[in-house]
């Protein structure tokens, strides 16, 4: 068998398809996290869940993209790539189908955590195929872009899906989604000769900066777990209506692309520690406008700043820990602490909220952004500002 994570290092003809398939598999592993706001609220509306048992829902979702997640970056040298990637597609088509056919909360929770583990696999698997590729920065800004596009979209029809079609038509949908990615898995490049029989967390001991900056990468996507499930819902406790707030959600997605691609020009412009610090505050204060309740202006504009700084940072996590790596190593094991965060976000929310009251959440996740800058700021240190003309570092890696 042969190591699909931890080959970082691709032939210059193999980058083009990493990228492609790497872009791929990513969109289809956050078929679901990424629409996730809208997909609750439909949830809540018409399963019906209550907004607890929504979060259980999407909580048990991100578990099980966190244990395959994890699973990846421990023994990431027994497995080939297309292996990986046909059996985490066929895993996600069934476990959409079965969740198509469920009629309560806690069946659907079940499935859906079935689904994570397909999910996991195939993001760790994109994310270790952008790692491959020479401007890691540019690649994963594209990925994340590529993945808002889709969820800017996904998150305009939902409402109108969910009326047209139903929760199971939707689920349905997601089947087809990842029945399409083996069409692309051929073009996946050849994985390197088998390593040596352990994997990456046996190999290296972290030193001080790679360990802040995955603590960095845990503490953010923590605080984006407890604030992204939600986000839909605070607007409808806060008054608003279905529409209003899958306008702001949308709006939201559309000023992510433009946080993910500005990333491009940022890191040519500003050093690491300044983009750390600018992220983490962009990420506060729209937060704390969300708990005054501002109406659906100061929601659609709250949401709005929330995504283009939450999709600024995800690449740019990502590549600082595969530049305090070596040779990409550490790309799995940030993979796998993100979806950690993911995971236990939503499930740590579902225990703050109080009815429809979510000032708790908001005030949470404002303290985990700030943490996260005081835990990253070490990761920062000797790292400059790309040169604009420079080739990438080969040290290389988001979200």
């Amino acid at each position: 068998m042969r190591a699909y994570l931890t080959d970082t290092t691709a032939p210059p003809q193999a980058e083009r398809p990493a990228l492609v398939v790497g872009i791929a598999a990513t969109m289809v592993g956050m078929q679901m996290f990424i629409v996730q706001p809208g997909m609750l609220n439909l949830l809540v509306l018409k399963l019906p869940a209550s907004e607890a048992q929504a979060g259980v829902i999407a909580s048990a979702e991100m578990a099980g993209i966190a244990l395959s997640a994890i699973l990846a970056a421990g023994l990431s040298d027994r497995f080939s790539r297309r292996a990986v990637g046909f059996g985490a597609a066929a895993m996600l088509v069934a476990a959409n189908l079965l969740s198509a056919a469920c009629q309560d909360p806690w069946s659907l929770a079940a499935v859906r955590a079935l689904a994570g583990i397909g999910s996991g696999l195939l993001i760790s698997l994109g994310y270790s195929l952008l790692g491959t590729t020479a401007n890691k920065d540019r690649a994963f800004a594209y990925v994340i872009t590529a993945v808002l596009m889709y969820g800017a979209l996904g998150i305009f029809v939902l409402p109108a899906a969910g009326a047209l079609i139903g929760v199971s038509g939707i689920f349905v949908a997601f089947a087809g989604m990842a029945a399409l990615l083996p069409a692309f898995l051929g073009k996946v490049p050849p994985a390197p000769t088998e390593r040596e029989g352990r994997g990456i967390l046996t190999k290296h001991r972290l030193n001080r900066r790679e360990f802040a900056a995955l603590a960095a990468v845990l503490t953010f996507f923590f605080g984006q777990g407890l604030v992204w499930a939600y986000l839909g819902l605070i607007g409808l406790g806060q008054g608003l209506s279905e529409t209003t707030v899958s306008t702001g959600l949308t709006l939201s997605q559309l000023a992510g692309i433009g946080g993910a691609l500005s990333l491009v020009w940022a890191t040519r412009q500003v050093s690491p520690r300044v983009l750390l610090v600018v992220g983490g505050l962009g990420s506060i204060v729209p937060l704390v406008a969300l708990t005054l309740k501002l109406g659906p202006l100061g929601y659609a504009i709250s949401a709005t700043i929330f995504n283009f700084f939450a999709n600024l940072m995800t690449p740019f996590l990502m590549a600082l820990v595969a530049k305090r790596g070596r040779d990409g190593n550490l790309v799995p094991v940030a993979a796998a602490l993100q979806m950690v965060g993911l995971a236990i976000g939503p499930a740590a929310s579902a225990l703050l909220v109080d009815g429809q009251d979510f000032q708790s959440v908001l005030v949470t996740g404002s303290v985990f952004f700030a943490a996260m800058i005081l835990v990253g700021l070490p990761s920062t240190f000797e790292l400059r500002a790309a040169a604009p003309d420079a080739e990438p570092t080969r040290a290389i890696v988001h979200s």
